[in-house]
């Protein structure tokens, strides 16, 4: 399991005081799982739904987060690391 994924998990559960720590920790590696393959196979499992919006943006100042949000679509966001 990847001890920094496991950090940031406790940091941002100390940080809000969420409660429940062990349902979190008991499926991050799951989710982590499953977007690291989303991460390579995204664009192959949403072409087929052409009404989707994808955003896939190489660095964090890519993202134009009120695009994504506001636009009339249904909208996809990939977060590669």
């Amino acid at each position: 399991m990847d001890k920094k994924l496991i950090k940031r998990l406790l940091d941002i559960s100390y940080e809000n005081q969420l409660h429940h720590l062990g349902s979190y920790f008991s499926c991050v590696e799951t989710i982590d799982d499953i977007y690291s393959k989303m991460s390579t196979d995204d664009e192959a499992v949403l072409s087929p739904l052409q009404n989707i919006k994808i955003f896939k943006p190489e660095t964090p100042d890519d993202i134009n987060i009120k695009e994504f949000l506001y636009n009339e679509s249904p909208s996809y966001l990939n977060l590669k690391r």
